[in-house]
């Protein structure tokens, strides 16, 4: 009776363990979650913003003002959240940048890279890092980077045209 017991303990534990430990890590994906959404709605209160779309992607959350012509960001990080707001007005240029491992030549982070023309300051928005995301996101998040630079392109662009259009009579 007591051999079985044991054996009957043994081969429980791992599977209440790992149950255990995916329940812990499902609320704090959840947390992390409600916070990127607080965040997100802190920084659409401050700077006023009404955003048309906006975008949750794991520990991220993006959104734009087409509006107001300015794209918020948020980011959970071990140290606070980060939160940004861009005025899409004053950039110059927006491209998808892909950071490698220099020896494996492996992705370790994509992002975009957004030049302010007035400051010539650049801001980085980081969608895929690899000591974060599961690596079959990758993927994904490179497409999203890349939807995301043609959204603020092309709010850039507009800019661009209104600016020089004339009145002829």
């Amino acid at each position: 009776m007591k051999l079985i017991l044991r054996i009957l303990l043994l081969t429980l534990t791992p599977s209440i363990i790992i149950r255990l430990l995916a329940a812990i890590d499902k609320k704090k994906k959840g947390r992390i979650a409600s916070s990127v959404r607080e965040s997100l709605s802190e920084i659409v209160r401050k700077n006023k913003l009404a955003l048309a779309e906006v975008e949750f992607f794991g520990r991220r959350a993006i959104g734009l003002d087409i509006k107001n012509k300015k794209l918020a960001f948020v980011q959970y990080a071990n140290t606070g959240m980060l939160q940004r707001c861009i005025d899409l007005e004053n950039i110059l240029f927006c491209l998808v940048k892909q950071a490698r491992d220099p020896y494996t030549a492996a992705i370790k982070q994509v992002s975009i890279e957004c030049k302010d023309d007035t400051e010539g300051k650049k801001s980085r928005i980081i969608f895929y890092d690899r000591d974060f995301d599961h690596v079959n996101r990758r993927a994904s998040l490179i497409k999203k980077a890349a939807y995301w630079k043609n959204q603020i392109n092309l709010l850039k662009r507009s800019r661009r045209i209104t600016n020089n259009l004339e009145l002829v009579l």
